[in-house]
């Protein structure tokens, strides 16, 4: 005989209320009760909508292939690296991609299952430590749960959690103990029409629970956990043809009706739990085909729910986070449009918008929010059988170099776009320049030479762009002459060669000369020039200045391991005018460091090897450097007076 657990909407409202303050008392001072809920008091279900402008997405493609991407599951680590698990439906294939920079993505097979078609149902989340990635899964044909955790070195442990069943499958991980991850996972058993959990115990073993047995249930399950580790759980009651919520309180289940206000409502569920560990819940009303919304409210002690989107067929496929503000985000599927949609809170009012509105995309949503709460979402294109990524923030930008033309042919043809091009299809120094200007992240651009390259700049075109942003810029290394394998030569002209006015770059394992400026000028802050390391190191000779830094915003820059005024090898004179100049109030910058690793080779240079002038120039430090010798310090190579 099934047995179910039911409580009044009304008495459950004081239920949670309980656990909560029970649980707060536990916690100390980690918890406060405060006489109304966060987000509750702004009406976010407020059902006034509006088309939101604000948003330019930044879309790339994960994975491609005959139906790859079904089911895809993301989460973020702490350094907002992107983490995607699913289905390659015609190999039947488990798949993992992961990325930190645009355009960039790692893939890994996790398990290869039954022949196709197989698989479903994904799910991943992210833990700090190893194993810092798992994935619950479904395999159709051995109609089992598993759970596959990351080892190292993408390889991968797989698990059996439950058979039958595993459909519908989510997973949360209860965090508490750093040594202790804690899966759990909610999930339908199909050959019972069941709500089902599954979880480890103390000893490491699965184990699983019956949530709901009333009928046919559990279909578009999703799980979270309060901050103590207990589960909460939606999922659809297909009987009744309702949204359901369950939630778990010391050895018992409980659950109720949320919504059941049309004819068919509690598709595609996605729950999170708020600041105060109160529910909410995104879901597609089938009925009236409309995203919909509902959070408890602990004031009212009831369930408010709302219509979010209702323009034409919209809401499957729902993914919802909260915000560090208690704000809700949700992603989902506009049928009729093929596109994919995003929604939000303003001033309590929804704002929703599209996000991609390629032909036929926004399938298998799954939505996650960066430490600055910025969306990110994987979906499926139907019409290219791909997998894709979205998001609003640009991510870092990694160009690879391979021409050394300069000139008005070997400008970027669309700088900002993410691609370096020009109009040939070349990704010149120039074109990478003018897109690292045009890509505005805050993690920057990488600027790599690919292969061996000497780039002289085109005298006619004049000085190459400042650079406005930061940026990350490598050459390859000469092994054979142990010196910089990438050059850029001014040609004598009258110009800066690589210039710096946006904060935070780096500059690297470069040969710059023939400039009638500076190799390297600095007018920003917190810049790297050069490193400790061999391969790391610059050299800036046959300039008027090697390295000139001025003006007030030049402050905190490091020059560390270059060479200044000679050759590669560092045993003859190349010689700048002055090897590295401060001036114009540029203030505590660092040349060299505090042993001589740290140090750079100053020489040759024909005015002065160091010159620091001008009222302002305060606190710049010197140590470390070899100043008027080769390289081997036996020989004297002077700078002039």
């Amino acid at each position: 005989m099934k047995t179910r657990h039911l409580i009044t909407a009304s008495v459950f409202g004081l239920f949670l209320v309980l656990i909560f303050v029970g649980a707060a008392r536990t916690a100390g001072a980690a918890l406060s009760i405060q006489s109304q809920p966060v987000d509750v008091l702004d009406r976010e279900l407020n059902e006034v909508r509006f088309a939101a402008t604000s948003h330019q997405w930044y879309t790339e493609t994960v994975d491609s292939g005959s139906y790859v991407g079904w089911y895809s599951s993301l989460a973020l680590n702490e350094n907002d690296d992107v983490f995607i698990s699913y289905i390659d439906l015609d190999n039947g294939r488990l798949r993992y991609a992961d990325s930190s920079i645009f355009n960039w993505w790692g893939h890994t097979t996790v398990d290869q299952m039954s022949n196709p078609p197989n698989g479903g149902s994904t799910s991943l989340q992210m833990n700090a430590d190893a194993p810092y990635v798992m994935i619950s899964y479904y395999d159709v044909q051995k109609d089992q749960l598993n759970l596959a955790s990351y080892v190292a070195a993408n390889s991968w442990v797989t698990e059996t959690v439950a058979s039958p069943g595993g459909m519908f499958n989510d997973l949360a991980l209860d965090r508490n103990d750093p040594e202790n991850i804690i899966p759990h996972i909610s999930f339908y058993e199909q050959n019972k029409g069941d709500l089902v959990y599954a979880s480890k115990d103390a000893a490491g073993s699965w184990y699983t629970e019956t949530v709901d047995s009333a009928g046919d249930v559990g279909k578009y399950t999703s799980i979270a956990l309060t901050i103590f580790g207990v589960p909460r759980i939606s999922y659809y009651d297909a009987d009744n043809k309702s949204l359901k919520y369950a939630w778990k309180f010391e050895d018992d289940w409980y659950n109720e009706h949320v919504d059941s206000s049309s004819d068919d409502v509690g598709w595609d569920t996605s729950l999170a739990l708020d600041q105060q560990d109160f529910p909410r819940i995104s879901y597609y009303d089938k009925f009236n085909g409309a995203l919909k919304y509902a959070e408890w409210d602990s004031i009212a002690i009831e369930w408010i729910s709302v219509t979010v989107d209702s323009t034409g067929d919209v809401g499957q496929f729902s993914s919802l986070a909260i915000d560090s503000n208690n704000k809700a985000h949700i992603s989902y599927y506009d049928e009729i449009n093929g596109h994919l949609n995003y929604a939000t809170i303003s001033n309590s009012n929804w704002l929703t918008e599209t996000v991609d509105s390629s032909e036929e995309v926004g399938a298998f949503s799954s939505l996650a929010l960066d430490s600055s709460d910025r969306p990110h979402i994987s979906y499926f294109d139907d019409h290219n059988h791909r997998l894709l990524f979205a998001t609003t923030t640009a991510r870092q930008l990694y160009l690879v170099l391979d021409d050394d033309s300069d000139g008005l042919s070997a400008k970027d043809v669309n700088p900002g776009d993410g691609v370096c091009a020009d109009a040939l299809g070349r990704c010149t120094l120039r074109a990478a320049i003018e897109e690292t200007n045009g890509w505005e992240s805050e993690r920057g651009v990488a600027i790599v030479a690919g292969k061996p390259l000497t780039v002289t700049i085109d005298s006619s075109v004049g000085a190459l762009p400042v650079i406005n942003e930061k940026v990350w810029i490598t050459g390859i290394w000469d092994q054979d002459n142990d010196q910089p394998g990438f050059t850029i030569d001014g040609g004598g002209g009258s110009f800066d060669g690589l210039s710096l006015a946006g904060d935070d770059s780096t500059i690297e394992g470069l040969q710059i000369r023939n400039f009638d400026g500076a190799a390297i000028r600095i007018s920003s802050a917190n810049n790297q020039i050069g490193r400790p390391e061999a391969y790391d190191r610059n050299v800036l000779s046959g300039n008027t200045y090697g390295i000139r830094i001025a003006g007030s915003n030049a402050k905190n820059n490091t020059i560390q391991g270059n060479y200044i005024g000679t050759s590669p090898d560092g045993e003859s004179a190349v010689p700048n005018m002055i090897g590295v100049y401060i001036s114009d109030e540029a203030a505590d910058n660092t040349i060299g460091g505090d042993i001589s690793a740290k140090g750079n080779l100053i020489s040759g240079n024909t005015n002065a090897g160091i010159n620091i002038s001008g009222s302002g120039t305060d606190l710049n430090k010197l140590g470390g450097n070899i100043v008027g010798a080769t390289l081997s310090e036996y020989v004297s190579l002077p700078n002039g007076i």
